[in-house]
């Protein structure tokens, strides 16, 4: 019977492994479907401003409508990805029916073929809990807070609390009676423990029905009557494990999800029917910039601006003012529904580069520049010092600190890094990538050259820049932006004087002006009106380069140093010419220092600043200096500018002047001796005898009191040298 049996199973040796090759073919077929979906599908994230009011719910619904086109048919099962969380003061003040439209199009049909995710990174609360409880998945920080829907509601209808519990039905995203528990203070939360064991979380009403039918063994309360339920994500997941996982930022999301993340670019960035403003950086970065913007940004009278163009042209010039204004516009994108677009007009080169990134959109002109060395260049104690506020923005902008670190510094060794899951894309330093907790998966590529900062083109390749623009009409014509665009700016004159500032042609002027006003006033008797003048060029001179972030306080002792110096030595002490080299050296110093924030050149951009600097000093002294022959030759001819100079003698005049000097002679005081009466720097006057006259000294000067002889007369002039006794 044995051999009978093992007979038959020969017999069908040959069809089992049939079967079982069919069986196999069966169960992995599915399961290199699937992996192939997780590898060919696509994600979008779309960031949700909070609170939603007006028509917000429709802007969502259109941008949905358009991540859908871009999916296509042919992707198999997109991700769309909400992304909640904001720490406004408002943020809880949706509007219950905003949030209703915009959820029941999420439980639509017409997102039937699409996983929608709910990324919760912040504290959401008030109706916009019923958007997060719409999405098919919620994925959670640890520390944020889901909950408190109806906070601000004054009375909750039956209505609302049956759409609530509705959608958690629907969705299972969360408990009906945890959705309850958020909307309505008198639903209450808590666990039960019932006679056959079960452990249920149910609102008041279910609780008392439960112990009036005497079916509970105890009961825990985690919420009561009257309280409204916030539950963090921590306890979400670990606790109730409503939360699929526990993601801290975009890249832990990207790891939960196994596929890269784009954010969503909306097809129209403006309504031509919202106001639009702009703003202007232009020259060094500055505390008194950086104060009016931010002054600009917070002004109520501009609450209804909902967008800004940030154009920037500035080579940096402080750390902690470019850190404040990205902080701050990163804050104004996300409130109410703002948005800030960047538009690099040249360059924006060291910590100004900052500045371009915190803009929600970043665009260049053409040939611009992105980093690289600028007006600040940081020390090693510079850099080690900014590491934790350079994390904190890099948070902000949902970028790697690696990467606003090499911005600013030329040896900062930046490398592309590719995750081998998701196959998504950062930029990493070696000690920032060693730091991070899925290291192994992050493979490194190239290294991304930054020492000279990133081109327009290079800035599009690694997808910083989002589009590109031969100049600032065509930007307006792409996002649909009026050709009379206001300009945000408290103080148009200080405005448009900071921009002279940086013109060498303006500084040039000033300062020819004020030279050949000098030399004017140097021509004439008493202090008249080219004194005026040239004291108001320097002024407006020194107070430009104030206004640009250039000069400062050495510069301006400097420049009155010099003066008092030229002063002592044509006035007091007039003898050898030190104080008047001397003065005259501190002055055109202070004037090159005030044009420039360095004493020594430390990148290559600085090094190219110093013939500029030197461009507006040059140009005003060889202009002047053409100006004074042309006004020796012809001044004296122009019948009212005469005046400001000595008229010379006429030919009758300086023959009578000589007869007069002829008639004093003092060849009498030939080789006579005398003693000093005052100090001979190198003239002064000496007594011979009973006689004091007028004397010059031959060679040194020679003090009061001391003993001299004559060694020529010339005319009437007596020269005179210290007498050497043995």
């Amino acid at each position: 019977m044995n051999s009978r049996i093992g007979e038959q199973f020969d017999y069908y040796r040959p069809a089992s492994a049939v079967v079982c090759l069919l069986l196999t073919l069966v169960f992995c077929l599915p399961a290199s479907g699937q992996e192939a979906e997780a590898t060919t599908t696509e994600a979008i994230l779309l960031p949700i401003p909070l609170p939603l009011d007006h028509d917000a719910d429709l802007q969502i619904i259109g941008q949905i409508e358009q991540a859908l086109d871009r999916f296509g048919e042919e992707v198999p099962r997109p991700i769309l990805i909400l992304e909640f969380g904001s720490d406004s003061e408002t943020a809880g003040l949706s509007r219950y029916e905003r949030c209703l439209t915009l959820a029941r199009f999420l439980v639509s049909d017409k997102l039937r073929r699409v996983r929608t995710v709910a990324y919760v990174k912040g504290n959401v609360t008030g109706h916009a809990v019923l958007l997060a409880l719409a999405c098919e998945e919620i994925m959670m920080s640890s520390q944020a807070e889901l909950g408190d829907a109806g906070g601000h509601e004054e009375f909750v209808d039956a209505a609302m609390v049956a759409f609530y519990q509705d959608i958690a039905k629907r969705r299972r995203t969360l408990s009906p009676e945890m959705a309850l528990s958020m909307l309505d203070p008198s639903a209450g939360f808590f666990r039960v423990s019932t006679i056959g064991g079960e452990e249920r979380y149910v609102n008041a009403k279910e609780l008392q029905q439960l112990k009036d039918a005497k079916e509970t063994v105890n009961s825990r309360t985690i919420f009561g009557s009257g309280q409204l339920a916030r539950f963090s994500g921590i306890e979400l997941r670990r606790q109730y494990g409503y939360v699929s996982r526990l993601v801290e930022d975009r890249e832990q999301l990207e790891a939960a999800l196994a596929v890269p993340i784009t954010e969503f670019s909306s097809n129209q960035d403006f309504d031509s029917t919202q106001i639009a403003a702009r703003i202007e950086l232009r020259g060094r970065v500055t505390a008194e910039k950086v104060n009016r913007i931010v002054r600009s940004l917070g002004d109520q009278r501009n609450d209804d601006i909902k967008r800004i163009v940030m154009v920037i042209d500035s080579p940096g010039g402080s750390a902690k003012d470019s850190l404040r204004l990205a902080h701050a516009l990163a804050a104004y994108a996300n409130e109410d529904d703002r948005q800030v677009i960047g538009f690099v007009d040249g360059a924006a080169l060291a910590d100004a580069s900052w500045i371009a990134l915190a803009c929600a959109r970043l665009t260049m002109r053409t040939e611009s520049v992105l980093g690289g060395p600028g007006d600040w260049h940081p020390s090693a104690r510079d850099l080690k010092d900014l590491t934790k506020p350079l994390q904190k923005l890099a948070n902000e902008l949902d970028m790697t600190s690696s990467f606003l670190t090499a911005m600013i510094d030329e040896n900062f060794q930046l490398f592309e890094y590719v995750h081998q899951t998701t196959g998504a894309k950062k930029w990493y330093g070696d000690l920032e990538h060693q730091a991070l907790d899925s290291a192994e998966l992050w493979k490194r590529g190239d290294r991304v050259e930054t020492g000279v900062g990133l081109t327009t083109e290079r800035a599009r390749q690694l997808g910083v820049c989002k589009d590109e623009f031969a100049g600032f009409d065509q930007l307006k014509q792409r996002y649909q932006l009026h050709d009379d665009l206001e300009i945000l700016e408290e103080n148009p004159f200080i405005a448009r004087l900071e921009s002279l500032a940086t013109s060498p042609w303006f500084v040039s002027t000033l300062l020819s002006v004020a030279f050949f006003a000098m030399i004017g006033e140097a021509s004439a008797p008493g202090i008249g009106v080219p004194g005026f003048l040239s004291g108001l060029a320097f002024l407006l001179f020194f107070w430009a380069q104030f206004l640009n972030g250039s000069a400062g306080w050495l510069e301006v002792i400097l420049f009155v140093g010099g003066f008092v110096a030229i002063l002592l030595e044509l006035i007091v002490i007039p003898g050898f010419g030190v104080f008047g080299f001397g003065g005259g050296i501190m002055i055109l110093t202070s004037i090159v220092l005030a044009s420039q924030t360095f004493v020594f050149p430390q990148n290559a951009y600085q090094v190219a600043q110093v013939p500029q600097s030197m461009y507006g000093l040059i140009a005003a002294l060889a202009s002047t200096f053409f100006g004074a022959l042309v006004m020796r030759k012809y001044l004296a001819d122009v019948p009212y500018l005469r005046r400001l100079m000595l008229q010379p003698l006429e030919a009758r005049d300086v023959h009578e002047l000589e007869q007069r000097e002829a008639i004093v002679d003092f060849d009498h005081l030939a080789n006579k001796t005398g003693i000093a009466t005052t100090p001979l720097r190198p003239a002064g006057k000496a007594r011979f005898g009973d006689q004091v006259v007028d004397v010059t000294c031959e060679r040194e000067s020679i003090d009061r009191g001391e003993s001299l002889s004559v060694a020529s007369i010339q005319g009437n002039k007596v020269i005179v040298r210290r007498l050497h006794r043995d």
